[in-house]
């Protein structure tokens, strides 16, 4: 691997190990897979409405 390379997977590494002290398993998670940025096709539940309130 080149200096770069190696400096970059340092800072990744120090950023998940900074997240699993924080979260734990959940903060190793990959946060793109639940927000795709595309708006919902349907029309949310009041449950649903009140648990993203909460979130």
């Amino acid at each position: 691997m080149d200096l770069m390379g190696i400096e970059r997977a340092k800072s990744a590494l120090k950023r998940w190990r900074a997240a699993y002290k924080e979260k734990g398993l959940l903060g190793l998670e990959d946060s793109r897979k639940y927000s795709t940025g595309r708006p919902l096709e349907r029309e949310l539940s009041l449950e649903e409405k009140y648990a993203r309130l909460e979130a």
